[in-house]
């Protein structure tokens, strides 16, 4: 196995992570704890770009990862605004 190819499971336990920081985004918008939301949503943004580049430079891409990654987007995207309103 190639040293790259070890390191498979990266980027779509990144995309996982963002998923886990759903409800901690939705609760501190709704607490109004801003730093806290602001930094969560900063640092998925980070890893949703840092999970696409590691599967294309490792050639580590999959059906399961390329499926999930929009999923976990919109669910983002769509609990983020429902909190803000």
């Amino acid at each position: 196995i190639p040293s790259e190819k070890k390191f498979y499971w990266l980027p779509n336990a990144l995309t996982v992570s963002r998923l886990v920081t759903v409800p901690v985004v939705t609760t501190s918008i709704l607490a109004e704890h801003t730093f806290v939301a602001q930094t969560c949503l900063a640092l998925s943004g980070a890893t949703d770009w840092f999970d696409g580049y590691i599967a294309r430079r490792l050639g580590v891409e999959s059906k399961f990862g390329a499926f999930l990654d929009p999923v976990v987007d919109k669910i983002c995207v769509v609990t983020t605004c429902l909190a803000l309103t």
